[in-house]
């Protein structure tokens, strides 16, 4: 569907008795006439996150991992790279690493030389 918005409302306290309340919303147009939300709007419920973390301006998920007992940083991010080349991503989908990580993302797998 065309010109189909995803919008996530915050309404006075009056209007939050039941989803029915929306109903009572009216916008006015240019010309001062009043319609009703229901006439341009289709309204539904839905769990949504009150917040979408970014990465600079690319809408983001941060994903953290603990080491194993005895595993180093390096045998981690190795397998998480081999991991995420068998799964064979779309190329819109970029992977990072924050904190130290980085520094190990070049290296060979840990304990070949």
């Amino acid at each position: 569907m065309l010109n189909q918005y995803y919008v996530i409302l915050e309404l006075d306290l009056s209007y939050q008795l039941s989803p029915n309340a929306l109903t009572r919303i009216y916008v006015k147009a240019a010309d001062g006439a009043v319609t009703p939300l229901g006439q341009f709007a289709s309204v539904s419920s839905s769990i949504a996150p009150l917040a979408v973390n970014h990465q600079g301006q690319i809408p983001s998920v941060t994903l953290s991992f603990n080491l194993a007992p005895g595993a180093t940083i390096g045998e981690a991010v190795w397998t998480i790279q081999q991991t995420v080349a068998d799964m064979r991503l779309p190329p819109s989908i970029a992977g990072s690493f924050q904190g130290n990580a980085p520094m190990w993302q070049q290296q060979p797998y840990p304990g070949t030389a």
